[in-house]
């Protein structure tokens, strides 16, 4: 059942406060029309009446689909107390006097851009932004941190009534942790495709592998899975110095998902994160297991 609530919501950038109605829980069985919003970013997105900007509220949220036969849960309690123990700082908050300068070195920078006609279209636009956004809120390390905290942290996760409750009265999904929102976003748009997020993680952790060995300084710092077609795997992708896009061989998928049986989870009943930390796991056992057939077809 879709659950929202009146909350008092401080907007980020001018900490003007305003009762905002704020979704708690999605079931896309009872309003389908807010998976395209969720995938544009527009839940729980708000203007700012007192200072004009737009921002999507970090909150907490449950998506339940029941076509997908699948439930994703953001915790942001969960992911701040992971925070407390990595001893890890919080993503910087737009009120911040260095995001703030951040922002306006873009505006001025995109305005200038249109005036000497390197910005034609809103195509343009978009892929200017896309390339200009703000790097991912932690650095690759601190990621890795804090999500082998959070899969540390998982049985305490699947502990609470609302995980207990779920999976309860949703038995046999497939049940989803994340620790960003983004995440949450991207598992949508994997099931939606019919797509197994663990083969894509895998693809995704391998890809960056291979990325940091031939690419240096222009090594892939983080990737999005975006959509698949008969022919591509599309990621949105992190390097230094912007966002871009990436594409794979759609075969790519298709011989990653032939490694399915190295794809373990703890307890596929629950609650689990996958993940990079969960794909370095499975890329282990699979290169472990083909030194051992290699060493057994020499011998």
């Amino acid at each position: 059942m879709t659950k929202l609530e009146y909350r008092l919501i401080a907007c980020p950038y001018c900490l003007d406060e305003v009762e905002r109605l704020v979704f708690q829980v999605i079931d896309l069985n009872e309003d389908e029309d807010l998976l395209e919003r969720l995938l544009q970013k527009k839940v729980n997105a708000y203007n700012c009446l007192n200072c004009g900007h737009e921002f999507v509220l970090a909150q907490s949220l449950t998506v339940i689909a029941p076509k997908l036969h699948l439930i994703v849960r953001y915790d942001c309690d969960f992911v701040q107390k992971m925070y407390s123990r990595t001893l890890l700082q919080l993503p910087l908050s737009p009120a911040a006097a260095d995001f703030r300068k951040r922002q306006e070195e873009l505006a001025v920078r995109e305005n200038e851009a249109i005036e000497n006609g390197e910005i034609q279209t809103p195509t343009d636009v978009a892929l200017s932004r896309l390339k200009q956004a703000l790097p991912p809120a932690l650095t690759d390390e601190d990621y890795r941190t804090l999500s082998e905290t959070a899969h540390a942290g998982m049985a305490e996760f699947n502990a609470t009534a609302t995980s207990k409750s779920l999976i309860q009265e949703y038995p046999g999904y497939v049940y989803r942790a994340v620790t960003e929102y983004n995440d949450l976003i991207e598992k949508l748009q994997i099931f939606r495709q019919n797509l197994d997020d663990r083969a894509l993680e895998l693809i995704k952790y391998v890809s960056k592998l291979s990325s940091a060995k031939n690419d240096g300084e222009q090594a892939i710092k983080r990737l999005y899975f975006v959509q698949a077609d008969a022919k591509h795997l599309v990621f949105l992708v992190y390097r230094v110095g912007g966002w871009d896009y990436y594409d794979l061989p759609a075969e790519t998928y298709d011989n990653t998902s032939l490694y399915k049986d190295f794809f373990t989870v703890d307890n596929e009943s629950e609650f689990v994160l996958i993940d990079e930390v969960a794909a370095a796991k499975w890329w282990k056992a699979i290169l472990q297991a083909s030194e051992i057939a290699d060493k057994e077809h020499n011998d």
